[in-house]
C-alpha cells in the first residue's frame, strides 16, 4: 500500500541501500499497475519514480463515484510496462521448485439454491433493506451493510439480539447442508473447510458436533494454544474436519493431512484465497489436490468469486505464469 507508513519507512531504508531485493508470495494483490508501481519504487525507484507519471501512462483510472480509482492496465501500454518490469522480476512457481509437488484437481464448484427462509429473507433484504426473521427486524440504511447482510443471509439464517445485532447465524443454511453431503461423499477422509465469517464457520462447529464429526476450530478467538493443538490433532488423524476463517487460518498453518478444502464463502481478497488454498499443499503433500466451493445461485456469492477470479487475472498479467495461462486455455 503506497500510503501506509510501513511502506514509506520501508522505501526510505532502502533507498539507502546498495542493493535492492524484493521477495514476494503475492506481487499484486488487488489490481495490477499500482502493485507493481509500490514494489518497483522499492526496488528500481529510478525507472518507477512517480506513482502519478506511471499510472498516467499505463493504467486506465479514473471516478468510481467515491473517488479516484485504478481499474487496470491500459493495454496500449501495457507491454511497454511489462517490458520494463522484466528487467527486474524473477518469477519461480511452486512447481519448478518443487516438480514433484501433485497438481490441482479442476475446481468443484457445487451451484446450490437457498433454503425457503432464507430465499424470502433475502429478497427482503435486497427490495427493502428490512426483513422479518423470528428473532426481530433486520435493518439496514448503508449500501455497504447492506451487502453484509446479504452475504449473512446467503450463508444462514441470522439471529438478533434485542437491540437488533446480529449475535450468530443459525439454521436452515444451504450451504451446511452441502457440507454435510460434502462429508457424505467423503466417509472418513479429512477436510479443511474455510469461511470470511466466524459466525458462519461457528454454526458449522455446532452443526459437526450435533452430526458427531470430530472437527477443530481456528478462529480469531480460539486461543493459540488450542488452535496448535486442533492442527496438531488433525494432522495425526484424531479429528476428520478443520473450521477455519480466512483472517485466523489462511497463513502459517501446515493442514496437508487432507488433499481437499472446501471454501463456504470466499473472502474478497484474493491473498488470503491463495494463502488459504496452499494451507494443503507442502513438500509432504502426495495426491492431487482439489478446491471445492460452494455458491448460492442468485447471490452475492457469485460476484465474490467473479471478482476473485479477476484479481486473478491481474496477478497472471504481471507473472505471466505459464500453467496458469495453459489451464485457462484448455478449459
Amino acid at each position: 500500500n503506497p500510503k501506509a507508513k510501513q511502506t514509506r519507512a520501508l522505501w526510505y531504508l532502502m533507498h539507502h541501500a546498495e542493493y535492492r531485493y524484493a521477495l514476494t508470495g503475492t506481487p499484486v494483490r488487488n489490481d495490477g499497475p499500482e502493485d507493481v508501481w509500490a514494489i518497483g519504487h522499492l526496488v528500481a525507484p529510478e525507472d518507477y519514480p512517480r506513482r502519478s507519471a506511471f499510472i498516467d501512462r499505463y493504467a486506465l483510472s479514473g471516478s468510481n463515484g467515491f473517488g479516484f480509482e485504478v481499474f487496470g492496465w491500459n493495454q496500449a501500454t501495457k507491454e511497454e510496462a511489462l517490458a520494463v518490469l522484466d528487467t527486474h522480476l524473477l518469477r519461480r512457481t511452486y512447481a519448478e521448485v518443487f516438480p514433484d509437488t501433485p497438481e490441482w484437481a479442476p475446481p468443484d464448484v457445487r451451484r446450490l439454491t437457498l433454503t425457503a427462509k432464507q430465499a424470502k429473507a433475502y429478497k427482503e433484504m435486497q427490495k427493502h433493506m428490512m426483513t422479518l426473521l423470528e428473532t426481530g427486524v433486520l435493518l439496514t440504511g448503508d449500501p455497504l451493510v447492506k451487502m453484509g447482510r446479504l452475504s449473512q443471509i446467503a450463508a444462514a439464517m441470522p439471529v438478533l439480539d434485542p437491540e437488533g445485532n446480529v449475535t450468530e447465524l443459525e439454521e436452515p443454511s444451504a450451504k451446511i447442508d452441502a457440507l454435510l453431503e460434502v462429508l457424505g461423499e467423503l466417509p472418513g477422509e479429512p477436510l479443511v473447510v474455510f469461511a470470511a465469517s466466524r459466525k458462519l464457520i461457528e454454526l458449522a462447529g455446532r452443526v459437526l458436533t450435533k452430526h458427531k464429526i470430530s472437527h477443530g476450530l481456528i478462529t480469531g478467538p480460539t486461543p493459540m494454544a488450542e488452535r496448535k493443538l486442533n492442527v496438531d490433532r488433525f494432522q495425526a488423524g484424531e479429528i476428520q474436519v478443520i473450521l477455519a476463517t480466512m483472517g485466523a487460518g489462511s497463513e502459517g498453518l501446515t493442514l496437508n493431512r487432507a488433499n481437499r478444502i472446501l471454501f463456504l464463502q470466499r473472502s474478497f481478497s484474493l491473498t488470503e484465497n491463495i494463502q488459504a488454498e496452499a494451507r494443503i499443499g507442502g513438500m509432504a503433500q502426495t495426491r492431487p489436490m482439489q478446491c471445492i466451493d460452494l455458491v448460492c445461485q442468485g447471490t452475492l456469492d457469485a460476484a465474490v468469486l467473479e471478482a476473485v477470479y479477476a484479481k486473478e487475472q491481474n496477478l497472471q498479467d504481471v507473472v505471466r505464469d505459464v500453467g496458469w495461462i495453459r489451464r485457462q486455455l484448455s478449459a
